[in-house]
């Protein structure tokens, strides 16, 4: 039976999303071998650490296609162009996690220049290549598909959004504490100062709306379990939340916004990754981006504090299990790759 093989520049056990999915991915194919290879998991990278990250995946992928580490027979699906050099493998996908550049057709209309432009280029490059020679090529959500067709004409094979765990992330934990009498907003920008996610969305709210608790997911975590002296999972302390915040201008499909919506928050964010998709839907608040700024988020915000929250939280978690779970995407995935192997 073909192996499933996955590529990417992080190993499988790194924090952040690729590596998240490649678990996921994994973990769709239980009759299967699945194995993963990056760029760290071998001896001589950190001596080649200087090189751009593209020749670090052209390297790889020479290595594992000369020592046979990767073969014919393999369905291996590559993040992005760390599926460089892999255009003689029939069952060889490159899955698109986002736009490096982080901009829009808006923004390319209004001149904007995208973010490490040399890399961006590398990106577009790589793809029009491997479209160029009919390859299998995958989207992370319709926003990420819709934005290659509009600002290259590339046309993507077939749109899988990640998936999250709805056993796991569920509303029940907001029965686990009581002791929030203001309204608690958790907000997903981790990284202090990363306009790109919204800081500044997040320092203005904090001005705005003082009379909300405004805190990420690892305060939040910290601060129950301080308070109720017993251990909560992450999980449990999101479903506390009355709103998500997720101010970021770019998403490919962020975990953090299917987490809080299977667990049954509203969010209020811009329509950018799978809340593109859902605009529209009435399970927050969602903001077209070429309005972004604090003043929009925090206006947004207030919306919501003054909606029916119940009813807009049944209809996040609603939606979450239908469109955003665990198994929904390793059935996508299972048939996907079945239908690859049958037409090869």
């Amino acid at each position: 039976m073909r192996r499933i093989v996955t590529i990417s520049f992080t190993p499988l056990d790194a924090g952040g999303g690729v590596p998240k999915f490649n678990r996921d991915l994994h973990a769709a194919f239980p009759d299967r071998e699945c194995v993963h290879f990056s760029w760290w998991d071998f001896p001589w990278a950190m001596e080649m650490d200087g090189m751009p990250e593209w020749e670090k995946a052209r390297t790889l992928n020479h290595y594992l296609v000369q020592t046979r580490k990767v073969t014919r027979d393999d369905v291996v699906i590559a993040d992005g162009f760390w599926a460089e050099g892999l255009e003689h493998l029939p069952l060889a996908v490159s899955h698109s996690h986002g736009i490096w550049g982080h901009v829009t057709k808006d923004d390319v209309d209004k001149g904007v220049k995208p973010e490490n432009p040399v890399h961006h280029a590398v990106q577009i490059e790589f793809r029009r290549r491997w479209i160029s020679q009919r390859k299998h090529i995958t989207a992370v959500s319709d926003f990420i598909a819709e934005q290659m067709r509009l600002q290259w004409g590339f046309e993507v094979e077939r749109v899988i959004n990640n998936g999250v765990d709805t056993d796991v992330f569920t509303p029940y934990g907001r029965l686990l504490s009581t002791w929030f009498n203001d309204p608690l907003i958790i907000h997903g920008v981790n990284d202090r100062g990363n306009l790109n996610k919204g800081w500044d969305h997040i320092e203005f709210l904090k001005k705005k709306i003082p009379s909300c608790h405004i805190l990420s997911l690892d305060e939040a975590h910290s601060l129950v379990e301080q308070r109720e002296g017993a251990s909560r999972t992450k999980a449990e302390v999101l479903a506390l939340a009355d709103i998500v915040v997720h101010p970021s201008g770019f998403e490919g499909n962020s975990m953090f916004v299917a987490e809080a919506l299977a667990c049954g928050v509203p969010v209020v964010g811009y329509d950018v990754g799978f809340l593109w998709s859902v605009r529209d839907r009435e399970i927050g608040y969602v903001i077209p981006r070429t309005n972004r700024s604090p003043e929009a988020t925090a206006t947004a915000v207030q919306h919501v504090l003054n909606d029916a929250l119940p009813e807009m939280g049944e209809r996040c978690r609603e939606l979450a299990v239908r469109s955003l779970s665990i198994e929904r995407f390793r059935g996508e995935w299972r048939r996907y790759v079945e239908g690859i192997i049958d037409a090869a």
